[in-house]
């Protein structure tokens, strides 16, 4: 169980130098210091949105959350960046396709891996871990549609000449009737 802070042995009382000018009393607190911090831990929960290639529509774009966790040595002083992007869907995905578009927006999180930290100096200018956050000023577009039907009918032979031949079809009974109609007439034709 972790030993409670009380004033006596709190970390400010830890750190606090007699003489910040003698070096050894000041490397003896530096070590003082990351015992007493010990092995630093970051534990982050995100929810973020990523882009699905194969999903249509509202399968689209998938929700996701992740638990990503960073451990940072007292030894070596590191930092985390951490990107915050938004993105938008220009989506043309359907089975006749006549202009209409559907766009979404949608944030993704990157985590990259630590960095190496230049604050080493201590105790002017010393850190142990940080965490940056920042929001990506491009917003990036992901445009797509898909190989409708117009367009397989067009390049197989034309939109109009397929629908003039799916006219013609579906009048054929028609003018069949027709045509045996005028011939009865003009078989049996009466005096």
């Amino acid at each position: 169980m972790p030993k409670l802070r009380t004033p006596e042995n709190s970390a400010t009382e830890k750190c606090l130098l007699d003489d910040p000018e003698d070096r050894t009393q000041l490397d003896k607190k530096l070590n003082d210091t990351k015992t007493y911090v010990g092995e630093a831990q970051l534990i982050l929960l995100s929810n973020y949105e990523e882009f699905d290639p194969k999903g249509f529509k509202d399968d689209s774009i998938k929700k996701h959350s992740k638990i990503m966790k960073r451990q940072f040595s007292m030894s070596k002083p590191a930092f985390s960046r951490n990107m915050v992007r938004v993105n938008e869907l220009d989506d043309e995905t359907s089975y006749i396709n006549y202009g209409q578009e559907v766009s979404r927006q949608f944030i993704n999180f990157n985590m990259k891996p630590n960095e190496i930290s230049s604050e080493i100096n201590y105790p002017e200018k010393y850190k142990f871990f940080s965490v940056h956050f920042s929001l990506d000023q491009d917003i990036y577009k992901i445009e797509r549609s898909t190989y409708d039907l117009l367009d397989l009918i067009g390049d197989i032979g034309g939109v109009f000449e397929f629908f003039s031949f799916a006219l013609k079809a579906l009048c054929l009974p028609f003018q069949t009737m027709r045509l045996y109609a005028l011939i009865a007439n003009r078989l049996f034709l009466l005096p």
